[in-house]
């Protein structure tokens, strides 16, 4: 049972799960596989080691031997997997387990943290059609891609040119950035994936 709850969270870092929902299923799952061993995650922040109640297995509480191990995220401290047993000592296999527990609990956490930076940097300049795709099968940005028939859009401000030459810097990216936060959430509305920003010029496909 317990080789299963282990392989299970393995098979969470294969999949965009926020943080805080996949440490509560790391939880949910361990409470049903590992018997009458209790689970609990405390986290870091801001230095303080906090214990969020929904991050610990029902029936968490008094017990006569508690295994505490380090999480270690991407090579920094940040937090704590704590085992409780109402009764009877851990064993040298369980120590190995709980051990492989914090470890998949890291990389599960890291991966989440990983899948967000990279879908947050897709969706500034692809559709979510498109950003959930690369996601789901990186195969699909390979070098060399595939050919497909798109529409091409070129647009960029007229009178740009003449407006930049009476004005400040400042109010050149001022109109900029206005001009670009209307036209891009338009391009990805439609399936759109901006190419590149060229001056006041917007290329997307």
């Amino acid at each position: 049972r317990r080789l299963a709850v282990l392989a299970g969270i393995g098979g969470e870092t294969r999949v965009r799960t926020g943080e805080g929902e996949l440490l509560r299923q790391v939880v949910s799952a361990a409470g049903q596989g590992f018997g009458h061993d209790r689970v609990r995650i405390g986290l870091l922040r801001d230095g303080t080691l906090e214990f969020p109640p929904e991050l610990a297995s029902p029936g968490w509480g008094q017990a006569e031997y508690t295994a505490a191990l380090s999480l270690i995220i991407a090579g920094a401290p940040s937090g704590v997997v704590e085992i409780s047993r109402p009764v009877g000592r851990f064993s040298e296999a369980d120590h190995s387990i709980f051990s492989t527990l914090a470890a998949q609990i890291a990389i599960a956490v890291e991966n989440s943290r990983l899948y967000a930076q990279v879908e947050g940097l897709f969706r500034q300049y692809t559709s979510p059609d498109v950003a959930a795709a690369l996601l789901a099968d990186p195969e699909q940005a390979r070098l060399g891609g595939t050919v497909v028939e798109v529409t091409a859009l070129f647009a960029d401000l007229r009178g740009f040119t003449t407006f930049s030459e009476a004005s400040t810097p400042e109010q050149v990216v001022e109109v900029r950035n206005e001009y670009f936060g209307l036209a891009v959430p338009k391009v990805l509305a439609e399936g759109g994936t901006v190419i590149q920003f060229v001056g006041d010029a917007l290329l997307a496909v």
